[in-house]
């Protein structure tokens, strides 16, 4: 937790999370019987060494955006029968975008990003609301802004990251006694961006913001006994709106009648189960699922875990949940062990909200919670989400190479 944190600067968290662990370096070993200059040079050396990314991380991200590519140009062989690959390419520029972005938010200091925040956030807030009045509704919901014939964009996927740059830089300047008072204007952002997600009739987007700025409020040290009410009441209003919205409805009884494939409500649910099952311990082989030529909604998208089991088997999906869980255990790595209480902030929200979606996709695709339709991030097609994931995951880069730079300096 950050409690009792100075304000956020470069070098100030101690208090925020534990040092990094002592890292080796050339030491003299004694006063004068090593040249100083070398020295300077070895100590210099190593401080740039240290000041590296987190490479598991990394590594892990880009095993979820390659099998993403890979499973996209399996999952969307049926979708254009005209251009069998087009899905596909458009995903890969996506990829290229977004590892462009990743490279920059990674060699960008995460702490001018601050200047950024209360923008970012007014201007999304803007770019929802015109979303409202300007989009079409898709499967129920409206997410998607037009930019000409061929090109859209979904501001909520980018709500999310503003939501996180705002919060961590309000938090972290105001960490000295944290309370739910303190934290009004971050609680005030994020009920304002459910809300108006909610408008749009994409529960899952407004669950995961809700997660990522309940994180953030726990981390910063906001005491559980001021959250809980607060808490209870956003549960009853989500009950609310659930049991005031026809299709929500329909979702939470396919839910709890998974299997009944024969109903219109079930039916995704149930060819989702349909994918999962057939696929085995082994999988059918990729590009050899039955269930993506016509018979399961959305494959290349929201279910497209339900392909990687149909294609790749059981242990491709365990797969694709072990990934998950150490981008987990390495993001929460990178947020104790950041410098100060904004990296800390930074990377605790950005970890919460990968994991969300993946927990809200996944437990969507097995029916062990009602289908929330969300893409998987890293995996499902969709540029919104797969550029803005990536460079939501260089700004952890660049705290985890901040951190290591921390630790080597102070390696005395």
């Amino acid at each position: 937790m950050v409690t009792g944190m100075p304000h956020s600067g470069k070098h100030s968290g101690g208090h925020v999370a534990r040092r990094v662990a002592t890292l080796s370096a050339p030491r003299p070993a004694s006063f004068g019987s090593v040249n100083t200059d070398a020295y300077a040079a070895a100590r210099k050396e190593h401080v740039a060494a240290a000041a590296r990314p987190d490479a598991v991380l990394a590594l892990v991200v880009l095993a979820l955006v390659v099998l993403g590519l890979v499973m996209v140009q399996s999952a969307s062989q049926f979708a254009d029968p005209i251009d069998p690959g087009y899905f596909a390419r458009r995903d890969l520029v996506w990829a290229a975008l977004g590892g462009a972005a990743l490279w920059l938010t990674s060699q960008t200091d995460y702490h001018r990003w601050r200047y950024f925040a209360r923008p970012a956030l007014a201007l999304v807030i803007m770019l929802v609301l015109l979303t409202l009045r300007l989009s079409v509704a898709v499967g129920g919901a409206q997410r998607w802004l037009a930019l000409g014939s061929f090109l859209s964009f979904q501001p909520s996927e980018i709500a999310k990251l503003a939501l996180i740059l705002f919060a961590a830089d309000w938090l972290a300047h105001h960490s000295q006694r944290p309370s739910l008072r303190s934290a009004l204007p971050v609680v005030l952002a994020a009920i304002t961006l459910v809300g108006l997600v909610l408008w749009q009739n994409d529960l899952g987007t407004a669950i995961i913001i809700a997660s990522c700025a309940t994180t953030l409020l726990v981390v910063a040290g906001v005491p559980l006994a001021q959250l809980a009410p607060a808490g209870a009441l956003l549960g009853g209003v989500g009950t609310l709106v659930i049991a005031a919205t026809p299709f929500r409805q329909a979702r939470l009884s396919a839910f709890l009648h998974p299997l009944d494939c024969g109903s219109a409500v079930s039916y995704h649910v149930c060819q989702s189960l349909v994918s999962l099952g057939s696929g085995g311990l082994l999988g059918r082989g990729l590009g050899d699922s039955l269930q993506k030529a016509g018979y399961l909604p959305a494959p290349f998208t929201d279910s497209i875990f339900a392909v990687i089991g149909e294609e790749l088997g059981l242990w491709g999906a365990l797969l694709v949940i072990a990934l998950f869980a150490v981008l987990l255990w390495r993001g929460l790595r990178v947020a104790r062990r950041a410098p100060d209480a904004m990296g800390a902030l930074l990377a605790a929200g950005v970890v919460s909200w990968l994991v969300t979606q993946a927990i809200l996709n996944i437990g969507s695709s097995v029916a062990a919670i009602p289908f929330t339709g969300v893409p998987l991030p890293f995996v499902s097609f969709g540029g919104s989400s797969l550029i803005v994931s990536l460079a939501a995951v260089g700004i952890v880069l660049n705290i985890s190479a901040q951190s290591a730079s921390h630790a080597a300096k102070n390696d005395r």
